[in-house]
């Protein structure tokens, strides 16, 4: 039976969880963002059986698919950089401060989702695969678990089918979607994004008029948006207790929450579609390859490989 004093230990606890996760997370415009309104609750809800059963708590990340395609404007190669160990390093800084206020700590999966939509975007499984065993040594030691597609579903099946499967027990028809991207905000936001981010993410063929490829890409994002509500079903199937993480923007209403990958992040921006950038200034943060060049940083090289930018003067970094 929970006793007054430990309801009190309790609430004192759980406060302690919200004031730390509220600093990495990135909120919306003040418009459309609920986390204050309804997103702390939701949080505070999902984790008090924890708390009072002293037991750790569990986030779940979905991303980390590979490198963008685009190394014109975007990124600097196919291999994770700077951007994704900084990245790494910021989810192991926020598991040690969850620790400082809640013994039991956290437990934070990451679940790639390269084999989910490579296909869609172009970008052939070996790159995805050489991706995801560079990240595995850049988490090292650190306290994460990487999983994949493979993980959650009979690993004998065939990529083909298991998204086949993925898509038949958890995916909206396109009817469905045409519905949640007219009322569902946080699909609209998704969507919306994504048609955007998928006319500068790929490379359109030069014939290709503007008319055609805005038509391709809403068509692509929908797509991508499918299977990426299906496999966000499959991952809460696998993880039904968990809190969910997302490197897109969302109104952080308690179904997910918009993480920061780096401090000074202020916007939602992921390390597989940015390159990292140092500041004279100790800041840190995202930007697209084309901006960082555009400012006139330096470009870094770690072990003969383009690894990120940083102003002129500023101190180079330093991984842990």
């Amino acid at each position: 039976m929970v006793t007054e004093t430990s309801e009190n230990e309790v609430k004192t606890t759980i406060e302690d969880v919200l004031n730390v996760f509220s600093k990495y997370i990135v909120l919306g415009p003040a418009e459309i963002d609920k986390f204050e309104t309804v997103g702390k609750q939701a949080f505070k809800d999902k984790i008090l059986p924890c708390v009072v059963g002293n037991a750790p708590i569990s986030f779940t990340m979905p991303g980390f698919p590979s490198k963008s395609s685009n190394n014109v404007t975007e990124v600097l190669g196919y291999l994770p950089d700077g951007a994704e160990e900084a990245s790494f390093n910021q989810f192991s800084k926020f598991i040690k401060d969850m620790k400082k206020v809640y013994a039991p700590g956290v437990k934070l999966n990451i679940v790639s989702d390269g084999y989910v939509f490579n296909d869609l975007v172009k970008i052939p499984d070996a790159h995805v695969k050489e991706y995801e065993d560079k990240c595995k040594q850049l988490v090292g030691s650190l306290p994460l678990n990487w999983h994949t597609m493979y993980d959650l579903v009979n690993s004998r099946m065939k990529k083909e089918k298991i998204i086949e499967y993925m898509i038949h027990e958890f995916g909206y028809s396109e009817e469905e979607l045409t519905d949640k991207i007219m009322n569902d905000q946080d699909i609209t936001i998704l969507y919306n994004g994504m048609n955007i981010f998928m006319q500068q993410e790929k490379i359109w063929p030069d014939d290709m008029s503007k008319r055609q490829m805005i038509k391709s890409a809403k068509e692509l994002a929908k797509s991508m948006i499918i299977r990426g509500e299906a496999y966000t079903k499959l991952i809460k199937a696998n993880f039904p207790d968990s809190i969910r993480l997302s490197c897109h923007p969302s109104t952080n209403e308690g179904t997910k929450y918009s993480w920061r990958f780096v401090e000074d992040v202020t916007v939602s921006a992921s390390p597989w579609h940015n390159v990292l950038c140092a500041y004279e200034n100790g800041s840190r943060t995202f930007k697209k390859k084309i901006i960082a060049e555009q400012e006139g940083l330096e470009l870094v090289m770690k072990e003969d490989r383009p690894y990120y930018f940083k102003e002129k003067d500023a101190a180079p970094i330093i991984f842990n």
